[in-house]
């Protein structure tokens, strides 16, 4: 009998010696990359500062030799220059020939006033570059960049003092320089052709830039894109570089160099270089190493797997039978194998496989039960779910209608229009079958459309349809194809009724009634495609048309109520007249420029209503004034004054009796107060008074003012209206009599 021979697992940890050797290599590998990559970096980074060394000191050199030149230019001149006279001939001449890099020669007396090329005065007071000479007595200066007074460009200025013989200053001399200059040369800048090159002054600003034009926009932008910690640590060293992440390029990493230039104006020279960019030799040197690394490993990768297939194969096959084991094949025949563990695991499975044959029959039993279950299940939640729609559906419709019923209440601010086009979009969005809808009211025995929906309102308007031509229904009704003449109007007339309308399907159609009388109709459409209304339809329809009906017999019956109000009021205000002929027409007058100012001042209608009320009756106390008083011609004595200081008072007794007017009561009582303090009858100042009382006081003192009195003639209005400025804030709310004195404007 032979032995069976298999091998155990520990003859597998041989071939650990290969991972061992692999992971050798990776570290020493990386371990040198590391290195290099350190050497390198730090030699790159010398040699970069070597660079901007080298374009710090020629940028140093450029603005020497502009000044330079500039001191040329003065000793061409002489020492006789006037700084009050200075376009003289010499420089003249020295503006023709004055080099390429100078845009402009100027020169400036003490008090800032200057002359250039350009023949142009400017005043430099408000330059630093003059407060530093005149005042801090700086023998030259180079300027951070300003726009030049002469083109508004951004530029520099190099200028120097000038002194009279006893070294007395007398001035200054300059030249202005354009920025384009100097980002002409850092366009030059680079290592490696690689960075942007920037000058900052001492404040961190950008002077120039080799990729953006000098503005303030563009300097803000510089500045918030260097952590201020990193410009802290720039404006604070001498000379360094900076490894730091931008802002700008959305957080990749950057080598910033930095040198300060060692004569003034003392700027720094940044360069900006992408780091991945600056380390590319770097990284194809490793890149090229580990090429190298892996290209080995694979090698011996491929080896371990040719030495070690006996010991796979037999593993592969036993998980080439297992992936055949499914639920449709539940037989599984795994090899026996040289290796003990697998064998093992072959045993293991195929019991585990005759378990799972007696668990599939057991579940497909248990399964069959729970899908009969479940179909019964789904078929009671589809029925859930639509009577939740149902309901959803029918909650809305309720909000809306009850927003609807809502409105009515507000039937005195609301215009019929307003309302009627409200009620009109609401009924579309709530039957979902309506696309389009009117509303026509009847005047004079004509249509009047007021709203339209999907229809062409405009066109409607232009109709002239009699009343006799709408269809008349005592309840809600439904009619297809309601454009086929259905009402027996002139041919013409439905022709162009067809041309203002949308095509459509079915329509619902209610007579709006006002004390029994046909005043309207409202109707709303569905398409010709469309099903026609259901039974929920019309009742959501019907009672939408209650709502309108509604709102049109409240509209109505408040706009007969406020009439009879103001028919009353005029009555008491005839009443005045006659005990008092000089008021004729002086409190409708007062009443109608208080409402005036207060439609100024954005009341609502209903205040504006108010407000003309209180007007008209603000003088309705005078009933209680003998005609000997109230019609005097002469000076009143004191105690006559007096006795007319109490017709705000008895005003308001008079009109006390109801609290609804409460707010005109007190508008009446408080006309005469003063903003200062000093009116009567109770004293009142500033917003103490009641607003409509302020307006009302500055209303009365116009028309008074340019009215005949018994006492004294009509001024005229442009007298009367300085008049009430001259008491703003004392007489009169300032803020009342600004908006009273707009509108006297408006009228001219």
């Amino acid at each position: 009998m032979i032995q069976d021979k298999t091998l155990k697992y520990k003859h597998y940890l041989l071939k650990r010696l290969l991972v061992f050797i692999i992971s050798f290599t990776v570290a020493i590998s990386l371990l040198f990359t590391v290195g290099f990559f350190m050497i390198q970096s730090n030699k790159t980074k010398s040699t970069g500062m070597e660079i901007i060394k080298i374009h710090t000191q020629n940028i140093q050199t450029w603005l020497q030799s502009r000044k330079i030149e500039l001191e040329s230019i003065i000793q061409t001149l002489g020492t006789n220059i006037n700084t009050h006279d200075p376009l003289n001939e010499n420089l003249i001449r020295t503006c023709k020939e004055r080099p390429g890099y100078f845009e402009t020669i100027f020169i400036s007396d003490l008090e800032g006033r200057t002359n250039d090329c350009f023949k142009e005065n400017h005043t430099i007071t408000n330059r630093d570059y003059f407060h530093r000479i005149v005042q801090n007595n700086e023998e030259f200066v180079i300027s951070d960049p300003l726009l030049s007074k002469t083109n508004n460009k951004p530029s520099i200025v190099i200028a120097t003092r000038l002194s009279e013989k006893d070294e007395q200053l007398k001035g200054l001399f300059g030249a202005t320089i354009n920025l384009s200059i100097i980002e002409d040369f850092l366009k030059q800048v680079n290592i490696d052709d690689l960075g942007t090159a920037v000058l900052i002054n001492n404040e961190g600003q950008f002077v120039a830039h080799s990729q953006l034009t000098y503005s303030m926009e563009n300097v803000s932008q510089y500045i918030q894109n260097i952590p201020p910690r990193i410009m802290e640590e720039i404006l604070t060293s001498q000379n360094g570089v900076i490894d730091y992440t931008s802002e700008q390029t959305k957080g990749a990493k950057e080598l910033l160099f930095f040198e300060t230039l060692d004569t003034m104006p003392n700027w720094k020279m940044l360069i900006h270089i992408p780091k991945r960019a600056f380390y590319s030799e770097i990284i194809q040197i490793t890149v090229i190493a580990w090429s190298l690394l892996f290209a080995s490993i694979i090698l011996v990768i491929i080896l371990m797997m040719r030495a070690s297939k006996k010991i796979t194969e037999p593993l592969e096959t036993a998980v080439s039978e297992i992936n055949r084991f499914n639920l449709k094949n539940l037989e599984i025949s795994l090899p026996k194998t040289k290796i003990k563990e697998i064998n093992q695991l072959t045993n293991t499975f195929t019991k585990m496989s005759k378990e799972l044959k007696h668990s599939i029959h057991e579940s497909k039993r248990s399964q069959d039960e729970l899908a009969a279950a479940y179909e019964e299940l789904s078929a009671t939640n589809e029925d859930l779910e639509q009577s939740y729609q149902q309901l959803e559906k029918m909650s809305h419709n309720l909000e809306e209608i009850f927003e609807t019923a809502t409105q009515i209440n507000q039937a005195g601010l609301k215009s019929e229009e307003e309302y009627l086009d409200f009620l009109l979009k609401m009924l579309i969005d709530i039957i979902d079958s309506a696309e389009y809808g009117s509303v026509a009211l009847f005047e004079n025995d004509k249509w009047r459309f007021v709203s339209a929906k999907g229809h062409d309102l405009q066109k409607l308007q232009q109709i002239d349809l009699d009343k006799a031509y709408h269809i008349k229904t005592e309840s809600v009704k439904q009619i297809n194809n309601i454009l086929s003449n259905v009402s027996r109007m002139p041919e013409e007339k439905m022709k162009e009724l067809i041309n203002a309308s949308k095509p459509i399907g079915h329509t619902m159609i209610s007579e709006l009634k006002f004390r029994n009388t046909v005043v309207g109709t409202i109707s709303i459409d569905s398409p010709p495609e469309a099903s026609p209304f259901t039974e929920a339809d019309l009742r959501v329809f019907e009672a939408f048309t209650n709502f309108a009906t509604a709102f049109l017999g409240l509209k109505r019956l408040f706009k007969a109520q406020t009439q009879f109000q103001h028919q009353l009021i005029l009555a008491m205000i005839k009443i005045l007249e006659i005990h008092d002929p000089y008021t004729k027409g002086h409190s409708e007058k007062v009443g109608l420029l208080s409402a005036e100012i207060a439609r100024e001042m954005n009341f609502d209608e209903e205040e504006i209503n108010e407000i003309f009320g209180a007007g008209l009756v603000h003088d309705i106390g005078k009933i209680n004034i003998p005609n000997t008083i109230l019609l005097k011609v002469g000076r009143l004595t004191k105690e006559e004054y007096d006795e007319i200081k109490k017709h705000p008072v008895w005003g308001a007794e008079i009109l006390d009796t109801s609290e609804n007017i409460d707010v005109i009561v007190k508008a009446v009582r408080h006309h005469h107060e003063r903003w200062d303090g000093h009116g009567y009858p109770d004293g009142l100042s500033k917003t103490d008074i009641p607003l409509y009382s302020r307006i009302i006081a500055v209303a009365d003192t116009y028309d008074a003012m340019t009215s005949d009195r018994s006492y004294k003639k009509a001024v005229s209005k442009d007298i009367a209206i300085e008049e009430i400025k001259n008491n703003s804030g004392e007489q009169f709310d300032p803020e009342i009599v600004e908006i009273f004195c707009r509108i006297k404007v408006k009228s001219k």
